[in-house]
């Protein structure tokens, strides 16, 4: 091989993986679509003023990406849970986010992404690379640094080991109950291939493995995904390629086959990070181009939307700056009061009794919703300030969990899960 050549290859290597530990969580960092038509849920950036004053938050939008609003605002620098990795169990309203912690583990919303906990004791193993959305409860991650396939059943509480080898790469649950695939490569001149499980993991068939011309390449951190549609063997597959843009595929037989869908434009992987989803809807998807302090503090989200499998689509741009939707120069605002809520009993049967202390005197809500999100109790009262109690008559709530929160001036001060035995 001539020098130049050896020099032009030595280059690209280098500058792939320079670029690649720039932007090392790229391909890991997802979209969430909701459980209704046009609801899409993901983490960003909000704005860097300085170390100690720095915030992500969790974004929301009801209308397929034209407008915005806040779930949830953390500051990384006090120890707030950071969102990452936003996935959707069927049941709506409840979400899950990957922690990056010691041990890692996965939080656990309730309250479609407001409110949020540590599911018990992490696990030691878990790998940011995990699915859900097909079966209640029920997560799948693999094992970090190797290739075991562990299962929970239990909202991410606890895991069974259910394949101790030969799981690689990235994971995505099927349509179905207990489908799941696995697909990985390529690295630099290895073939794509995906693997596909009808038995919860326990088996797998290769369904087919293809080259570059539809695989591509990892690049700058990104790899080539596969993500789930709406209908039985409905697969979208996104591959990079040089000199940096990625491609869209679409397959309606499980993978066997990609019909080729969309082109991107070059991409800056310096300043752009890329994410993706389909929608709730059939046909629908989602990307999402998100540009961290584009003018040195603030971020700009470019949401991509397509109905037509991601043939074509139309954008809406949004700034999060200090007009979006709360002034971030407003203490109050970021410091927001939080109140812990308790009842008795609890379980409770026929009636129960909330307990909070009131910060200031004004007119307090309590509200019960089910896990749907849908309101079953309601109770508005002006409170003095210091310690309340309010009697609840249940009789008419069907037994099960609900989410019991506390409402002042339009803000949710405080949320606490309850339940309601048989």
């Amino acid at each position: 091989m001539k020098l130049y050549e050896i020099t032009q290859k030595y280059i690209l290597v280098l500058l792939l993986t320079i670029s690649m530990f720039h932007n090392s969580y790229a391909s890991w960092s997802d979209i969430s679509r909701g459980h209704q038509s046009g609801e899409l849920y993901f983490a960003s950036c909000w704005y860097y003023l300085e170390i100690g004053d720095r915030y992500h938050v969790i974004c929301y939008s009801d209308d397929y990406g034209q407008t915005l609003s806040f779930k949830y605002i953390c500051n990384i620098d006090q120890g707030d849970m950071i969102p990452i990795n936003l996935l959707s169990d069927p049941i709506d309203g409840i979400f899950y986010n990957y922690l990056n912690g010691t041990p890692p583990g996965i939080c656990i919303s309730y309250d479609h992404c407001t409110t949020w906990e540590q599911c018990q004791g992490g696990f030691n193993n878990l790998s940011i690379c995990y699915t859900s959305g097909n079966e209640e409860g029920v997560i799948y991650s693999r094992y970090a640094g190797n290739a075991a396939l562990f299962k929970s059943f239990d909202y991410a509480y606890s895991f069974d080991t259910i394949k101790e080898d030969s799981v690689y790469g990235f994971l995505e649950v099927g349509t179905g109950s207990s489908e799941i695939y696995f697909s990985f490569g390529p690295a630099l001149y290895n073939n794509f291939e995906i693997h596909y499980s009808d038995n919860g993991g326990e088996s797998f068939t290769l369904i087919n493995e293809f080259d570059s011309i539809i695989g591509g390449f990892s690049f700058s951190g990104n790899y080539p995904r596969i993500f789930r549609g709406t209908n039985p063997g409905e697969l979208y597959l996104v591959s990079w390629h040089w000199p940096g843009y990625f491609k869209i595929f679409y397959s309606t037989n499980f993978g066997e086959d990609f019909e080729f869908r969309f082109i991107s434009p070059i991409c800056d992987f310096y300043c752009e990070e890329y994410k993706f989803t389909p929608g709730f809807d059939q046909g629908t998807f989602y990307y999402i181009k998100e540009i961290d302090w584009f003018d040195g503090i603030n971020t700009k989200v470019h949401i991509y939307y397509s109905d037509d499998t991601a043939s074509t689509f139309t954008e809406h741009v949004h700034i999060l700056d200090s007009t979006f939707p709360v002034s971030i120069f407003d203490e109050n605002m970021l410091d927001n009061v939080q109140i812990e809520l308790s009842n008795y009993p609890n379980p409770f049967n026929n009636k129960t009794t909330v307990c909070f202390n009131s910060p200031i005197p004004d007119s307090y809500t309590i509200e019960l919703t089910n896990l749907s999100g849908q309101a079953v109790l309601r109770k508005e009262n002006y409170f003095d300030a210091g310690q309340q109690v309010i009697k609840l008559k249940t009789e008419q709530l069907v037994p099960g969990i609900y989410l019991c929160s506390i409402k002042c001036q339009n803000k949710v001060l405080g949320v606490s899960k309850i339940v309601k035995g048989r």
